[in-house]
């Protein structure tokens, strides 16, 4: 999947990301990235613990202690703040809505969704799912630092959308694969319709933080002087040697500095984009030389990274 599956030309993103709030139509694929039945499961099964989820009604987030066990032990240890799966059904046949944040590191098909955006944006992507009675509010209206697509899976929604306080609301309803683009800073609030429970993803994406870029010329400057030491300072005249010293390294810095490599510091920041956005796709059990589920017997070598069918090869990482 990639941003062309959300709807979105990779022409509409060259220029810079939209300023405004877009609405465009999804994939059919889309559809499977979350399903009511992959929500029950993750909910009832996998042992979820905060802050792997969250509730929210009326604008106001609801006490773990209505939808969490206090604790969950066997005969090595404890765990607490673990889901409370009937408790969590009891929220939300009260109108509470129920939050999967960072479901890009525990839910495959969404981190794979959010890997290809992050290798189209450039950008770091996760990804949370919310999943909303009829007629209920979760959240009331707010901003957000980051951009996001929103991605209707099942029920509608009805948004209001707005650049700013003082700016006229828009509405935008989504019904399933509609998605609404959202640039970072915008308000916005959304409502389940009538009738209609919904589930929509939001793919949050983050531009890379200045200070990622200048760790990334760091390390490659620090390269230059791995394993050297100063050499030994005179005990009568420490000060002057060591300002001497650091002049002769600080030219020394700038020479390498103009002469850092920008194709590969820029190749090394987009994998750090991806690899910093969910999972890779590689089985830690294929590392270890199992062939992966449905692989024919005998192909492939152990440690090759081979993918599961669906998953894209390592070439495509």
């Amino acid at each position: 999947m990639s941003l062309r599956d959300l709807g979105f030309s990779v022409d509409e993103f060259s220029g810079g990301w939209p300023d405004r709030a877009v609405t465009t139509t999804a994939h059919e694929a889309v559809r499977a990235v979350l399903s009511p039945d992959d929500v029950d499961e993750l909910v009832t099964h996998r042992g979820l613990r905060m802050p792997a989820f969250r509730m929210a009604r009326d604008g106001k987030l609801v006490n773990p202690r209505h939808y969490t066990l206090a604790s969950g032990s066997d005969t090595a240890s404890t765990v607490g703040q673990l889901a409370d799966a009937e408790g969590i059904a009891r929220q939300v046949g009260r109108g509470s809505t129920l939050v999967l944040q960072g479901l890009q590191r525990f839910h495959p098909p969404a981190g794979r969704l959010a890997r290809a955006l992050a290798g189209d944006l450039g950008a770091r992507v996760f990804a949370n799912a919310y999943l909303t009675p009829d007629s209920a509010q979760g959240f009331a209206e707010h901003t957000d630092p980051y951009s996001a697509f929103l991605v209707q899976l099942a029920g509608a929604k009805r948004w209001l959308v707005r650049p700013s306080a003082d700016a006229p609301a828009q509405e935008v309803v989504l019904r399933p694969l509609d998605v609404l683009w959202l640039p970072a800073g915008w308000l916005h609030a959304g409502v389940a319709l009538p009738g209609s429970p919904s589930v929509h993803l939001t793919l949050a994406v983050n531009p890379l933080p200045l200070t990622d870029v200048v760790t990334a010329i760091t390390e490659s400057l620090m390269r230059q002087v791995d394993g050297e030491t100063l050499p030994p300072l005179p005990a009568d005249n420490a000060q002057h040697v060591l300002e001497r010293e650091v002049d002769q390294l600080a030219a020394r810095l700038r020479a390498a500095l103009e002469g850092v490599d920008t194709k590969e510091l820029a190749r090394t920041l987009l994998a750090r984009s991806v690899e910093g956005t969910a999972a890779p796709s590689d089985r830690v059990s294929t590392v270890l030389g199992f062939a992966p589920p449905d692989a024919p017997t005998g192909t492939g070598t152990p440690g090759d990274g081979g993918s599961r069918p669906g998953e894209p090869g390592p070439a495509a990482r």
